[in-house]
């Protein structure tokens, strides 16, 4: 449904004076009944599930739904969105996060956030407000905490914005881009300040729909590995105790049995389109003659790669970490 909606929008005008796709990125709480979903238990006496979406403004259609228990944190949704280069999200304070929206950074995407009052930072200069335009503060700034600041090195732009209609006062976080007159800008992003472009913006394509499947596939990988290894810790940890019922241990041996059949089985899922593609062969077959780098992780490196968009990588089709480590290092035949 959400497929058949979008294109029907694709040309709605936002009524401001700006050409790329902008998201506004929001969850809700919905309450559940302990007794009948016992599986969302959300506190020791509610259950709940949180559903997730980020909203495309054109149409206000949700590009995707993510439903997990209520427990789940804002900011992990941030790790679910295919990179667009060139998009806005417009976010909360519950998605501060400096370190994944330095990964929105790194893939060609803007954000507009409201900032914490707890946020500490340097003032690097100030630039002209716009008073008639709510604009009423607006610095260049370089986060100063140790954690955000080598979560996010580069400098940002904090706005603060007031709203005459509703008399209320924003503090914005925004990535920043370089002001260049010769370059387009957006006024009043939905009402927050302004944002200038650091590069000329491509159009996004969409992954093809193999790349989404490995890319799926890698992930659900992950995650099992992550299940099998907190199961590996709890069966070290209850076999120290020698009042351990025989029948907990076994279990825990099932699971770590089942774990590894799945994701034995996902790799040969993955592993059999990439033998038939020339192109992800051979990007295989490099990542795999690296030194220390084997066959499971080659694996999960690709399925990532092949989602980001091909201007951050050189011609090989492979990220540039990885080029330089595979044509330095080559492993011992």
């Amino acid at each position: 449904m959400i497929r058949t909606a979008l294109p029907l929008y694709a040309d709605e005008d936002l009524g401001r004076d700006l050409d790329n796709a902008v998201y506004a990125l929001d969850a809700s709480t919905i309450d559940l009944r302990l007794s009948v979903f016992p599986w969302a238990l959300f506190r020791s006496t509610e259950s709940a599930v949180k559903l997730q979406t980020p909203l495309n403004l054109q149409g206000n259609i949700p590009t995707f739904i993510h439903i997990s228990d209520g427990k789940l944190h804002d900011v992990k949704v941030l790790d679910l969105l295919i990179p667009e280069p060139g998009a806005f999200y417009i976010m909360d304070r519950g998605y501060v996060d400096f370190e994944r929206l330095f990964t929105l950074h790194r893939t060609g995407r803007f954000f507009v956030i409201r900032a914490k009052s707890s946020t500490k930072y340097r003032r690097r200069y100030s630039h002209p407000g716009d008073e008639s335009g709510g604009v009423r503060c607006d610095r260049t700034i370089a986060l100063s905490g140790v954690k955000p600041a080598r979560d996010y090195p580069l400098p940002l732009r904090r706005i603060r914005y007031h709203d005459v209609q509703t008399s209320k006062t924003f503090n914005q976080t925004l990535r920043r881009g370089h002001a260049d007159p010769h370059q387009d800008r957006c006024r009043r992003c939905r009402g927050v300040g302004s944002v200038h472009s650091a590069h000329a913006l491509q159009p996004w394509q969409r992954p093809n729909d193999l790349a989404l499947a490995i890319r799926a596939c890698t992930r659900h990988i992950a995650a099992l590995n992550k299940l099998r290894t907190q199961t590996k810790n709890q069966l070290h940890a209850v076999q120290q105790s020698t009042t351990t019922p025989d029948v907990l241990i076994a279990s825990r041996h099932q699971s770590i049995a089942h774990f590894g059949v799945q994701i034995e089985y996902l790799r040969r899922q993955v592993l059999d389109p990439i033998a038939a593609d020339e192109a992800l062969r051979q990007s295989f077959k490099l990542l795999v003659s690296a030194a220390g780098i084997a066959a499971a992780s080659a694996i999960q490196l690709l399925g990532e790669r092949l989602v980001l968009p091909d201007r951050h990588a050189p011609s090989s089709g492979l990220p540039w970490p990885i080029l330089i480590h595979v044509s330095t290092r080559p492993a011992p035949a």
